[in-house]
């Protein structure tokens, strides 16, 4: 029966193999829809160390999301930023650019809001120290103590503003997370 029907029959074991392979998540999707980042992340390294794997970008995006969501600060933002520029170089009719580009532009905003608050912190220390020296010395003039003091109330203002951005950002991110 090695013939027509068993040329018939292989193919169709195939055919379910293929199904079968398809259907059936890889271990980094088990771990990622587990919720479990540190097997994710292995498993997505280890996808991107076999250049026969599929779906090295989708491992890119995935372990950007991880970065994000596992370390602190400017660290997890500059990992992420480097396997989601790999992506977007290596991959760029990639299905997963509209999301890496999104999570770009949020770390690129979160970025810039932190260093409006250092900016915004410094320039109200600044001012501080400028109105206790003119309060001190006795040497200014009301209307300039007033411009001081008017002034830094605005960085007061403004910092505010820009912390509840940041809190913000720092919200959606927490929303994005796994």
């Amino acid at each position: 029966m090695t013939g027509r029907h068993g040329a018939s029959t292989t193919a169709m074991l195939a055919a379910a193999l293929l199904v079968s392979c398809a259907s059936t998540p890889s271990n980094s999707e088990r771990a990622w829809a587990a919720g479990d980042l540190a097997s994710a992340k292995a498993a997505y390294e280890l996808t991107l160390a076999n250049p026969k794997e599929p779906a090295h970008d989708l491992a890119l995006l995935r372990l950007a999301i991880i970065q994000l969501a596992t370390e602190d600060g400017v660290h997890g933002e500059d990992s992420a930023r480097a396997f989601l520029d790999e992506l977007l170089a290596s991959f760029p009719q990639s299905p997963q650019r509209f999301e890496a580009r999104t999570l770009v532009a949020f770390i690129d905003a979160r970025a810039a809001a932190r260093k409006r608050v250092a900016e915004l912190e410094e320039q109200a220390t600044r001012l501080a120290d400028q109105v206790r020296t003119q309060q001190t010395s006795g040497k200014a003039k009301d209307s300039q103590l007033e411009k001081l003091t008017s002034r830094q109330a605005e960085c007061q203002t403004e910092l505010r503003r820009v912390r509840l951005e940041l809190d913000q950002l720092k919200r959606i991110d927490l929303q994005r997370r796994p």
